[in-house]
């Protein structure tokens, strides 16, 4: 880990080309949406090596500081759906993502970037009584900038990929008030997202009552 001084620079990124084309389609038991993006920025905030009080190390660990040095460009995008298979009682739906990054005065990627991201569900039943079974996974990151490896919470070989699953059930107790039940993370997979110094909860039972007016 290294320690890092305050910041001397301004910690403003300035995106100075910034394009998100979308689309979306709607019927009225399916919805669809891709949108996209594409930035360019300057001013990019990076770690350089620096001095604290004459030294060029804390302890064992190296000083840098942040400085608004560097050029980028960062480009995805995302696809969602939903469709009804069966009206009133059958819903499936999910979301997929992707985002590159790419710092070009260093010529590495980006730092913190996520990998391909992605969820899904299918539902049975809607009013008084539904189920669910639910995903999360990720692709693993092994893309990484110099500054990723040197952090503790990623690390010279990345983020592992992941696939965790759920189960959730609800009752509504008449137009107002509405009981859940949830399973998460069934498998109790050790799992955590890219560039997060804490992990994820493994299996974990959940109860709540929403209410609505």
């Amino acid at each position: 880990m290294a320690a890092t001084t305050s910041r001397t620079a301004s910690s403003i990124r300035r995106a100075w080309c910034n394009t998100k084309p979308a689309t979306a389609s709607r019927t009225p038991r399916a919805f669809f949406s891709l949108f996209g993006f594409y930035s360019e920025i300057t001013d990019l905030i990076a770690r350089r090596p620096a001095t604290y009080n004459g030294a060029d190390t804390i302890g064992t660990d190296a000083v840098h500081r942040n400085e608004n040095v560097g050029e980028a460009f960062i480009y995805g995008g995302e696809f969602s759906g939903r469709v009804e298979l069966i009206r009133d009682f059958m819903n499936v739906g999910g979301t997929a993502s992707y985002t590159l990054g790419q710092n070009t005065t260093d010529d590495e990627p980006l730092r913190r970037i996520p990998p391909p991201l992605g969820n899904g569900y299918v539902r049975f039943g809607e009013f008084p009584f539904w189920i669910e079974g639910a995903f999360e996974a990720a692709a693993k990151q092994d893309r990484l900038a110099q500054g990723d490896k040197d952090d503790a919470r990623i690390g010279p070989d990345g983020t592992p990929a992941f696939t965790v699953y759920h189960l959730r059930m609800g009752l509504f107790a008449g137009d107002f008030v509405e009981a859940v039940l949830a399973a998460e993370n069934l498998g109790d997979v050790l799992y955590k997202y890219h560039g997060s110094g804490l992990y994820e909860a493994g299996r974990s039972y959940k109860a709540q009552v929403r209410l609505t007016f």
